[in-house]
């Protein structure tokens, strides 16, 4: 199960470490769907975090495929705050956890389970250019955040300790766009991936210098989500496009990486599935660009 999520993260490390550090997976008390999900949002707010967004993954799917038996799936999007902001334009890469994805699925079995990105790993990779201040609003966030799941499970992950690890390669790839303005760009890039099969299921708008689309194809979805629901923590594919000093720059996660160091552990029609999705990205990136 955890398998692909480990393969994701894993090419950006030196050496290979227990995949189950990467993320956290809680079963919730609550068994209907529905109401897991609205007690979530409570949640969160109780605790101080924001709601952004719901995607609603598994009406998407079975609105594509009638005869899928998916299951039920949404990501709720949130966690966000100025301050959280102000990282995210400092440090694109990290749009891969700041918002937070948190998974909400029931898929298999009767019971409604969250899964949550350990933030750890990732900070970690980008802790030499953030503040300590920055690292411990993150921190805290998080923290928060496992509160409020942890208020409504029934069955808490074990507690986790990250270890030092060197980290070899940048999370995304990162395009530099010339000759184009920031909103036609963005108009440009949305098209470009809906043309590519990336269908864009909604767009976050962290700052008026920074657009996230979250896209991705749901046969692609529908097929690795079923396998491992835990990928919903990156998933969908978050590409952004942001506008600061360093110019105008599309970046998105880097999946090269992944299939280069460890194509031996992927399956061919997994890799075919990584490769298919970097095509598109790069291929958006490209028609936008107008190369």
């Amino acid at each position: 199960m955890i398998r692909l999520l480990f393969l994701l993260i894993i090419p950006f490390i030196s050496v290979a470490i227990d995949p189950a550090l990467f993320y956290k997976t809680y079963t919730l008390k609550e068994k209907d769907f529905k109401k897991a999900v609205e007690s979530l949002k409570q949640s969160m707010q109780s605790n101080g975090l924001s709601v952004d967004k719901v995607l609603t993954v598994s009406e998407a799917i079975k609105a594509r495929n009638s005869n899928t038996d998916f299951g039920d799936y949404s990501i709720i999007f949130g966690c966000n705050s100025p301050k959280l902001q102000s990282i995210t334009l400092k440090e694109p890469a990290l749009l891969n956890l700041i918002p937070c994805s948190v998974a909400v699925y029931k898929i298999g079995s009767d019971s409604v389970k969250v899964s949550i990105l350990n933030h750890m790993p990732l900070v970690g990779m980008y802790k030499s250019s953030l503040t300590a201040q920055e690292v411990k609003e993150i921190d805290t966030t998080f923290k928060k955040l496992n509160m409020a799941i942890a208020k409504l499970s029934a069955k808490n992950p074990p507690s986790q300790k990250m270890p030092s690890r060197a980290f070899k390669e940048n999370l995304v790839k990162e395009f530099e766009l010339k000759g184009l303005d920031y909103d036609s760009a963005k108009t440009l890039l949305k098209t470009s991936l809906d043309g590519v099969n990336m269908n864009v299921l909604d767009v976050l708008e962290p700052s008026k210098n920074l657009s996230v689309f979250l896209a991705c194809n749901l046969s692609y979805g529908e097929e690795i989500l079923k396998k491992m629901p835990e990928f919903g923590t990156f998933a969908p594919c978050r590409v952004y496009l942001i506008s600061s000093e360093k110019g105008l720059r599309v970046g998105f996660l880097n999946i090269p990486a992944l299939l280069n160091l460890f194509s031996a552990h992927l399956s061919e029609k997994e890799k075919e599935i990584f490769r298919k999705a970097y095509s598109d990205m790069l291929q958006a990136y490209k028609d936008t660009s107008g190369q």
